[in-house]
């Protein structure tokens, strides 16, 4: 306990369980979202029901983990300035949510009369909502490391990975049917509701997160 006082703040600590709980709610929610829209597994069926070429589909995970990774470099330091994060996670959180409502709506509208004008909104929304995801890691990482004393953080990611590989398990079963003939919708529909799942729950998921307790820090 003593290096735990050491690492985080005495407000973080007396909110230690409440933040670790909705940090692993977070984490189980994300696992179940990268299964389901998989841009190596299901996305790239969605594509290619769309007419869109290889080098589409190879863009997928290009954008997704560019798109993690690029915005992390460029806002770093200024993120440093504020003295808390979540002023900069929450807002981007509902940018996200939009994005996949966005997918879900034009998958519903244009899927079957304009799919050339489907994949450009698509490409255009993705590759906005990995962006957005790159600008609230910095600042989930910053408030773990407010919130989790370092002798935890290893469990931490460690139940957040357990509990996202089992909703990850259940998020196959879903896509099983929603994918199936016999089960859901006709393609594109079957991917509009897949889509509207995964807004639902990453709105569970960045909503959750968005109720921890983080103290403030000094510039």
């Amino acid at each position: 306990m003593e290096a735990s006082i050491q690492t985080i703040s005495p407000l973080a600590l007396k909110h230690f369980r409440r933040n670790f709980s909705l940090g692993v709610v977070n984490g189980a929610v994300f696992g179940f979202i990268d299964a389901i829209v998989s841009p190596y597994l299901v996305l790239p069926l969605f594509i290619t029901g769309l007419g869109g070429s290889a080098i589409l589909v190879g863009l997928l995970p290009a954008i997704y983990n560019g798109g993690w990774y690029l915005p992390q470099f460029l806002i770093s330091h200024r993120l440093q300035r504020l003295p808390r994060k979540l002023v900069i996670y929450t807002p981007v959180a509902f940018f996200r949510i939009a994005c996949w409502l966005a997918f879900s709506l034009a998958t519903l509208f244009i899927g079957n009369s304009n799919p050339g004008l489907l994949l450009i909104v698509f490409y255009f929304f993705f590759t906005a909502y990995s962006l957005a995801a790159g600008v609230a890691g910095a600042p989930f990482m910053d408030i773990v490391a407010k919130t989790i004393p370092a002798d935890r953080r290893g469990g931490f990611f460690g139940t957040r990975d357990l509990f996202g590989a089992v909703c990850a398990i259940a998020a196959g079963y879903a896509i099983g049917i929603y994918l199936s003939p016999e089960m859901s919708a006709q393609f594109p529909t079957n991917f509009a509701l897949i889509f509207l799942t995964t807004a639902v729950a990453i709105a569970i998921g960045v909503l959750s997160y968005s109720f921890v307790v983080e103290p403030a820090e000094p510039h």
